[in-house]
């Protein structure tokens, strides 16, 4: 294999197969409310797997810069800086939206992220309608879709219309004040956890799946034969855009419904842009791509468990 199949090809090959593999082992555990150890590994995987598809990007775009003829110490060099400074960047971005968002919670967001936490399975089957009486599912959900439903439930829900009426009829707590003494034994460490568990998934999800089609899209178009290198830009370039319009139109049987329309999406959108943003992006793309992922998962990494590494802070 030569130099350049090595770090057009099979690099971004390699790095394919375990961000995708990582988009379905995030979306399995997080189902669920899980502990800060677990989300320490998510987060360190979710970062670094992100910096290595930007890093990717960036030395396809200094080659493109600087030129293809050039030595093989080079070219080595200009991979590891790229991918260095790509990690260092989406470590700093992800870390910077993870504190802004943690800090600038209220402590209601907190305690309505703990109550949240628990109904995501509940709503992935079906088992929750709003206060209008709409319901949130258009349609039965396949496995994968109830499994990111529950992952995603609570992130979605977080503004919802009458929003402590609402949780508390979906708790059966009765009254919003019982609703609110369920928190009042829990330590700032367990309602912040709470909170981490709401907001890490639609950000790690979002930002993995858009590195994963990104250079999915320029390792297609390096495979296309006889075309000159400004035209595999312009082809890369198509075929990204092809893959999010798939991406974003893929259908939702939950952000589809007559609910999250009407009681949840207009309040999401008005109080955060960007969890509206990577919430939704992430209900659909992740749903359209799970079964390559499941799959990516299942065989070539053996159902790696993404756990966190001895030296992840």
């Amino acid at each position: 294999m030569t130099l350049r199949n090595l770090t057009t090809l099979a690099v971004p090959a390699v790095y394919l197969v375990i961000e995708f593999s990582f988009n379905h082992r995030l979306m399995t555990l997080t189902a669920y409310m899980v502990d800060d150890s677990v989300l320490l590994g998510l987060e360190f995987w979710g970062r670094l797997l992100s910096g290595i598809g930007l890093g990717l990007l960036m030395f396809r775009w200094s080659r493109n810069r600087l030129g293809m003829n050039q030595s093989g110490l080079l070219t080595l060099t200009r991979l590891a800086l790229s991918l260095l400074l790509g990690i260092v960047l989406m470590w700093n971005v992800q870390q910077s939206i993870t504190s802004h968002w943690v800090d600038s919670a209220t402590a209601e967001d907190k305690q309505v992220a703990w109550v949240l936490g628990s109904l995501g399975p509940r709503a992935a089957e079906g088992k929750l309608t709003t206060l209008q009486g709409d319901a949130l599912l258009q349609r039965k959900p396949n496995q994968p879709e109830r499994q990111l439903l529950a992952s995603l439930f609570a992130a979605a829900s977080l503004h919802t219309e009458r929003r402590l009426e609402q949780i508390a009829a979906w708790a059966g707590a009765g009254e919003v004040g019982e609703l609110l003494k369920w928190q009042a034994s829990l330590a700032p460490e367990q309602l912040d956890n709470a909170f981490r568990n709401l907001i890490i998934p639609p950000l790690t999800l979002g930002f993995s799946l858009f590195f994963a089609l990104f250079n999915l899209a320029q390792l297609s178009a390096s495979l296309l034969p006889r075309m000159s290198e400004a035209r595999r830009r312009w082809a890369a370039g198509l075929l990204l855009a092809l893959l999010v319009a798939l991406s974003v139109h893929h259908d939702s049987p939950f952000l589809d419904s007559p609910g999250y329309q009407r009681s949840m999406q207009p309040n999401l959108w008005a109080a955060d842009k960007s969890l509206g943003l990577l919430t939704e992006w992430s209900f659909r793309s992740v749903a359209l791509w799970q079964p390559l992922s499941a799959w990516l998962h299942e065989h070539p990494l053996q159902g790696f468990d993404f756990n966190r590494p001895f030296l992840a802070p």
